[in-house]
């Protein structure tokens, strides 16, 4: 009789153990779920961010360009009159 309520206090204990850890698990999880959509979310941002960044700089590229051609033009006709 000792022996059977032992092991039935055994299995009691083995399984709340069980039942935490899966708790557990699943906390773990969600945690990782959230932050894995917020990791997503900010990558979005970035992403959007560095183009918007790319186009300005094409933009300032474009116009020091025109600069440079600009001067250029104004050597050119400085040393043609």
């Amino acid at each position: 009789m000792a022996a059977s309520v032992f092991l039935l206090l055994v299995f009691i204990f083995i399984r709340r153990r069980i039942e935490t850890s899966r708790r557990n698990q699943v906390r773990l999880e969600v945690k990782i779920a959230e932050r894995t959509k917020e990791i997503r979310l900010q990558k979005t941002k970035i992403e959007e961010q560095k183009r918007l960044l790319e186009q300005e700089k094409h933009k300032v590229e474009v116009i020091n360009l025109k600069k440079v051609v600009s001067v250029n033009h104004s050597f050119r006709d400085e040393f043609t009159k």
